[in-house]
């Protein structure tokens, strides 16, 4: 609840610090590494599609920040495992040309990202706060509707003291649409 909290800070402070922000919202389709280190290595399948919606703003032409959730499907092999979670990124745009239609994003956040199990002999249910890192492009389809394709990094193991050491680190290769208003 603590991470939930401090995203939620740095989201809201975003949002009250513009005044005349550009907001957008957009989705994404993510490949997503689901790393596991300390379990079997065959019970769970290690890659999953997951998915992820958002909604930002842009700070200035430069800079924006994001508040979005990401969700997966249930994802089986032997046991089955279910991702979700809550994410804030702050995002700084490089643009590659005039009137800046290509843009390269590097981004900074949290991430709350909860992973749960039924299986009789791998139950689990838990909850970690973690950094997260992009990398990536962005290129305008329009002047509302933008394209973006990047690479997405969250810390799952030994992350505040929890019992992060069950995971290894997330990749993501992500794609999606925003649109703005």
């Amino acid at each position: 609840m603590k991470c939930f909290s401090i995203i939620l800070a740095i989201i809201t402070l975003g949002f009250w610090s513009v005044a005349s922000a550009d907001a957008y919202v957009g989705f994404d389709l993510q490949w997503r590494s689901v790393g596991l280190s300390t379990l079997k290595a065959d019970t769970f399948k290690k890659n999953a599609m997951s998915g992820n919606i958002h909604t930002g703003i842009m700070i200035n032409e430069d800079w924006s920040a994001e508040f979005g959730h990401n969700f997966s499907k249930t994802v089986k092999k032997e046991a089955a495992l279910k991702m979700k979670g809550i994410h804030g990124t702050v995002i700084k745009h490089f643009p590659m040309n005039e009137p800046k239609t290509f843009n390269f994003l590097v981004g900074l956040g949290l991430v709350q990202i909860k992973h749960s199990s039924k299986h009789p002999t791998y139950r689990f249910d838990l909850s970690r706060c973690a950094p997260r890192l992009l990398g990536g492009i962005e290129y305008a389809l329009t002047d509302l509707v933008k394209f973006r394709l990047g690479l997405i990094w969250e810390r799952q193991k030994g992350i505040f003291g929890k019992k992060s050491h069950t995971f290894k680190d997330q990749y993501a290769l992500s794609t999606g649409l925003r649109f703005s208003f």
